[in-house]
């Protein structure tokens, strides 16, 4: 009789969640044990973010693709006469994520921003949130202050310096 496996894999394909500036931000890995998902890693898409393995998540892992659909079902109802351009995965107010999709209006070149919320299907507000607990969005890039991104870069290399293969 085989052995049972003991050890957690990563898919090889992560999804890649982005920035509200649009920059890489993480690299989401499907986590699956004795070929059962069992969660998800977050690693850093930047050296910026200081660790390499940001956090785990064990639950559910999000259906993307679902989100992707409503999200766009969404903006095809509330921006009658926009073209969709782009979507992509996105974390808006970390570690709030949704989806940013990229409209334009054909006939006057002009483009819109609009993220849905992953969870609760509503459009956030594309400005910081005022008050805690407010609704908005904000770069975690931006927060990380320009002082201290040297050494957030160290700490990412000395971790990497760490990691046997």
């Amino acid at each position: 009789m085989p052995l049972a496996s003991k050890s957690a894999k990563l898919q090889k394909d992560p999804i890649t969640v982005y920035d509200i500036n649009g920059k890489k931000l993480f690299y989401t890995y499907t986590v699956t044990k004795d070929g059962k998902v069992i969660g998800e890693m977050e690693m850093a898409a930047s050296k910026v973010l200081g660790c390499i393995m940001h956090r785990m998540i064990l639950s559910e892992p999000l259906d993307r693709a679902s989100m992707k659909q409503k999200a766009i079902d969404i903006v095809k109802k509330e921006y009658p006469g926009w073209e969709l351009r782009s979507t992509k995965p996105v974390c808006y107010s970390y570690p709030m994520e949704g989806v940013m999709l990229i409209l334009v209006k054909p006939e006057t070149k002009e483009e819109k921003t609009v993220i849905i919320d992953t969870y609760t299907s509503m459009e956030v507000p594309l400005k910081e949130p005022e008050n805690e607990g407010d609704f908005g969005a904000w770069s975690l890039y931006d927060k990380i202050p320009a002082g201290e991104r040297a050494n957030m870069v160290e700490n990412w290399n000395e971790y990497a310096s760490n990691i046997t293969t």
